[in-house]
């Protein structure tokens, strides 16, 4: 009997050991999102919209932990709150939540892409929070008019970390919220043309401590996605720039693919939400590994004696080595870029031209910016010399 006792004892301690280790995992999980959304120099992030919908009903669990595991580093919600003041993940519209019990609202199934009804129900954002553990960060959209009653539920579960509210209110709204006490990040959404308002619209954000910033239109040509306002995005501790790609609306008309997310990550956009999770996740694992062959490529590059080869060849060294500066060291790097820089340097190293006898000769012959001033300078003393001996034979005279 007290072998069994004891037998007992030590499995249970065993399990509260998993039990701890796996919520030292989740904690050390949503630490990772946070300081990687708060480093604008951290590469691309993802946001996968509603989750893997794909293969389940936007807006369940299911779809969240398939996104998840494709490797989302956030995943965007819908939120409403029934008649009794219970927050779900639903469209208010779509299924009228907000004249629903929660009693009533839980008994919903929620539908597939194609319209079918699935067998996956609507829950709460609580038991969302409480009954799987995300390394993703949740993004709540339209959760602004009961953000308080959002921030409370996630101070009771310790779990502001893991949400974050998006909204189209304006940024003075949202910076007088977070002055009075707000605790959940936002990000704001600007939808605007004018290019001292999106300007202002990140500054405004980024003094009240937030981290990212949306822009979307469906023009094409909008200032937000103009070079000039990249480099904003791109410079300084500056918020990060959200894109959402899912609809050619939100985007000025750009595909959600490679194509789209390399144009939108040269543009300096380093957050992008896509309807195809595992697609970005694998251009976005790409762009890293292609990150890491470049900055190999350049170390070597840098080590190349000069001294030792042609002029002309270390000259279209220096150039593709500042091309790959370029790529490597400033926020709006894109696959292709990378790629093509890669392919410069490579080809700058393979065509370096060892110094012959005669390229020496030469060499000691090359003008440079001292020798030309020494020349000026020599060039004038005489010029001075020669008009002070006229002077002085003309009083001799």
């Amino acid at each position: 009997m007290k072998r069994l006792i004891r037998t007992s004892i030590l499995l249970y301690i065993a399990i509260l050991c998993v039990t701890a280790s796996c919520v030292c995992t989740f904690a050390i999980g949503t630490d990772d999102i946070s300081a990687k959304i708060s480093d604008n120099n951290g590469g691309i992030l993802s946001i996968s919209y509603r989750g893997d919908t794909a293969s389940f009903p936007k807006n369940s669990l299911e779809a969240i932990r398939s996104a998840e595991k494709s490797g989302a580093d956030m995943v965007s919600v819908s939120v409403a709150m029934t008649k009794d003041g219970v927050i779900v993940l639903s469209e208010n519209e779509e299924n009228n939540i907000s004249n629903l019990t929660f009693e009533e609202a839980e008994k919903l199934f929620l539908k597939n892409n194609d319209g079918s009804v699935s067998k996956y129900t609507i829950v709460s954002l609580e038991k969302a929070l409480k009954r799987f553990m995300p390394k993703a960060v949740l993004v709540l959209d339209n959760g602004w008019d009961i953000k308080d009653k959002i921030a409370a539920l996630c101070k009771k579960l310790d779990s502001t970390e893991r949400v974050i509210l998006r909204t189209d209110a304006s940024a003075k709204e949202i910076a007088a919220w977070k002055q009075n006490g707000g605790s959940i990040p936002v990000i704001g959404v600007y939808k605007g043309n004018i290019v001292f308002n999106a300007i202002s619209h990140i500054s405004r954000l980024s003094k009240c401590g937030e981290k990212m910033v949306q822009y979307q239109s469906k023009n094409y040509f909008c200032v937000s996605f103009n070079n000039f306002s990249a480099k904003r995005y791109s410079s300084g501790d500056n918020a990060r720039a959200v894109v959402s790609m899912y609809s050619k609306d939100l985007c000025g008309q750009r595909e959600d693919n490679v194509s789209g997310w390399d144009e939108m990550a040269g543009r300096g956009f380093s957050v992008i939400e896509t309807n195809d999770i595992e697609g970005l996740c694998n251009y976005i694992n790409s762009t890293e590994k292609e990150s890491d062959n470049l900055l190999s490529l350049y170390e070597k590059a840098k080590a190349v004696d000069a001294s030792a080869y042609s002029p002309v060849s270390v000259k279209n060294l220096e150039t593709a080595l500042k091309n790959a500066e370029e790529a490597l060291f400033t926020k709006n790097t894109s696959l292709g870029k990378l790629q093509s820089s890669y392919s410069t340097l490579t080809e700058s190293l393979n065509n370096l031209t060892v110094l012959q006898q005669t390229d020496t000769q030469r060499g000691s012959l090359n003008i440079t910016a001292g020798k030309i001033a020494s020349v000026f300078i020599f060039g004038g003393l005489l010029l001075a010399g020669e008009i002070y001996l006229i002077k002085m034979r003309k009083k001799e005279k």
